[in-house]
Order: structure tokens, then sequence, then C-alpha cells
């Protein structure tokens, strides 16, 4: 039982991840002290350097 809930958990943090939830917030739900211990759920979003690396080049200075 212990495997699926841990599963279920990692299913849904990374699941809102993906959906844009800010990691602050997953952190809060997922009761971690820190943003770090969330941290361990950022590989899912590969594509977020890249996606950082446009929203600063559209940006008219």
């Amino acid at each position: 039982m212990l495997r699926s809930r841990k599963r279920l958990r990692w299913l849904s943090a990374t699941f809102l991840l993906r959906q844009k939830i800010h990691p602050k917030v997953l952190s809060e739900r997922l009761g971690h002290s820190t943003l770090a211990t969330t941290d361990m759920y950022s590989h899912v979003l590969p594509d977020s350097q890249q996606e950082a690396v446009k929203a600063m080049e559209r940006l008219d200075f």
C-alpha cells in the first residue's frame, strides 16, 4: 500500500507541475518545508529552461 501512496503522490505532483502550478504552491500542498525538497519533481519539465529563454526574448526593453 505504501508504494501506491508514493506513486499517487508522485503522479499528483508531476501532473500539477505540468499544469504550470507554481512550485511554491505545490510545495505547500505536499507539506515540504523548502522548495528544494519539491525540486525532485522538476525533471518532468525539461522544456522549462527553453520556455524561460523565449519569454525573456519576447520582452521589449
